[in-house]
């Protein structure tokens, strides 16, 4: 049999999905081709944050122990899809990869991110942490049965920290669900000379480059938490949810990109993008809409092969990369953009992964 770990809170008797867009979609998928929900669950109390050391161990022995009930139930032969990292962590889960295997369990892990190779190399990152988190990663990775990553370039660092290459499956980029998908509602709302589309967390911590933007562009900004000014005809027009702001952008291109500079990207989040795949970028082409991205990013070289949109170094170069492309050129792009987005509405991606498991 074939299943996934579907994360519920219990409270009162009631069961409420821990889930996210990304993940949600991901059910649905692996549902779709013959996986059964495998429950994991846990109360409320797994919610809330730990306050002290003893608190805290308390709260990952409790996580791995609703964790290892659900396992419990699984038998020789069969197959468990796992999310990784799970909504809920525990520095235990190695414990419970060793438990499938010896239960004859077959494990594939799909990794949504990795804190050991975002934030493992900083040199104001902890020994201790720097400990942690790689117990409660790559020690999973090293013992699960297959592990489905974001990029070759993931999978180069994975192998350099002793990762079974034979293991690893790219997955090449996030598929994005949008049910009932209709793209009249689209209408007028792409244009080569329109403005340049943000999507996504706008926290300064977290997209700190969003309140420098260059001046010479106009951008449209939709997601949580901006807090700053615009220059000019650039917008701010707020947050919805992820099955609605498909309807919502107006633009020329997606923007993906990351860190603390327009220049360039940089700094924690900025560098990831040298191995991660985004799920913005994944909405904008769901979306039917072309992408901006920068140029050393992981998936810079998936939009230039599927002539999805363009490359730049630096936000400052973005006009005149715009500029350059002609209508002709955009107009391939758009009805690139929309074939990849079919793919990804289907959930094709995933799909293609979980046959080479």
């Amino acid at each position: 049999m074939k299943y996934y770990c579907k994360e519920l809170y219990v409270n009162e008797k009631v069961k409420m999905t821990a889930g996210e867009k990304a993940r949600d979609d991901l059910d649905v998928i692996v549902e779709s081709l013959g996986y059964q929900a495998l429950q994991v669950l846990y109360g409320d109390s797994a919610k809330n944050e730990a306050k002290n050391p003893i608190s805290k161990f308390i709260k990952q022995v409790s996580i791995y122990k609703s964790f290892k009930a659900a396992f419990s139930k699984l038998k020789q032969g069969d197959t468990l899809f796992i999310q990784f990292p799970t909504m809920q962590t525990t520095i235990f889960f190695k414990l419970l990869i060793n438990y499938l295997n010896a239960k004859g369990v077959s494990s594939i892990v799909l990794i949504h991110d990795l804190q050991s190779l975002r934030h493992g190399k900083l040199a104001n990152t902890s020994v201790f942490r720097k400990f942690k988190t790689k117990l409660a990663e790559i020690v999973v990775l090293k013992g699960a049965t297959k592990v489905i990553i974001h990029s070759k370039n993931m999978a180069e660092i994975l192998v350099a920290m002793g990762v079974d290459a034979k293991k690893l499956v790219v997955l090449g980029i996030f598929d994005y669900l949008i049910p009932g998908f209709d793209s009249s509602l689209r209408e007028g709302k792409t244009g080569k000379n329109k403005p340049v589309i943000v999507a996504g967390n706008l926290r300064a911590k977290k997209a700190a480059y969003v309140y420098n933007l260059p001046t010479n562009c106009d951008f449209n900004l939709y997601g949580v938490d901006f807090t700053g000014r615009l220059h000019g005809s650039s917008k701010y027009y707020g947050a919805f949810p992820p099955t609605e702001i498909p309807y919502q952008m107006e633009g020329s291109f997606g923007l993906v990109w990351d860190g603390r500079l327009a220049e360039t990207c940089s700094d924690t989040f900025g560098e990831y993008l040298r191995i991660n795949c985004p799920h913005k970028t994944s909405l904008y082409l769901a979306s039917g809409l072309p992408v901006a991205i920068w140029s050393q990013a992981s998936l810079a070289e998936f939009i230039v092969k599927n002539k999805v949109g363009i490359t730049v170094d630096s936000l400052y170069d973005l006009h005149r990369a715009i500029d350059r492309v002609s209508e002709e050129e955009y107009a391939e792009m758009l009805k690139n953009a929309k074939r990849v987005g079919e793919k990804l509405r289907d959930g094709a991606f995933t799909k293609e992964a979980l046959n080479h498991c």
